[in-house]
Formats: structure tokens, C-alpha cells, sequence
């Protein structure tokens, strides 16, 4: 279970980082230059693998990760109002 979890945590931070790479906004007007292969493209065959996966596989990767990230969700949640109840203002507050 650690293993898959590992995964999907992997997962995560791969589309994160794919969706903030693509999310520019400028319009250059410099030619395009032909970029290196992404690492992590090819070390998941550039998403070819996911067309391989039979329907019900699919449908269970699909439910792991939204299990992953429901309990990421709770556990940054969680988390984050814990440490706002132990900030008062003050000097460490400031801080």
C-alpha cells in the first residue's frame, strides 16, 4: 500500500509540474528551439503505457489516485488549520 501511495504521490507532483510548465501566457516572437526529451515522459514511455492498461485497470488506477489525493487533501488540510491555531500575534507571529 506505501508503494502505491509513493505512486501516486509521484503522479501528483508530475502533473503539477506539467501544468505549471504550460501555463505561460507571453507570446514570444523568437523562433521555436526543438527542446531536450522529458525525463519523466520517457520514463513512462511518453504516456503510451496508459493506452495499453485494459478499461478495468484503468478504472482502478483512476480511483487509487482520487483515494491518494482525498487523503493528501485531508492530511494538508488537517495540517494547515493546526498551525493556524497555534499562530497568536506577537513577536513569533511577526517572525
Amino acid at each position: 500500500m506505501t508503494a502505491h501511495r509513493g505512486f501516486v504521490f509521484l503522479l501528483a507532483v508530475a502533473l503539477a509540474v506539467g501544468i505549471a510548465q504550460g501555463q505561460t501566457s507571453e507570446v514570444s516572437k523568437q523562433q521555436p528551439v526543438k527542446s531536450a526529451p522529458n525525463w519523466f515522459l520517457r520514463l513512462f514511455d511518453d504516456g503510451r503505457w496508459w493506452t495499453t492498461l485494459p478499461d478495468d485497470t484503468k478504472k482502478t488506477f483512476v480511483d487509487g489516485y482520487t483515494t491518494g489525493m482525498s487523503q493528501a487533501y485531508l492530511y494538508v488540510h488537517g495540517l494547515c488549520m493546526n498551525r493556524m491555531h497555534e499562530l497568536k500575534p506577537g513577536p513569533q507571529f511577526d517572525a
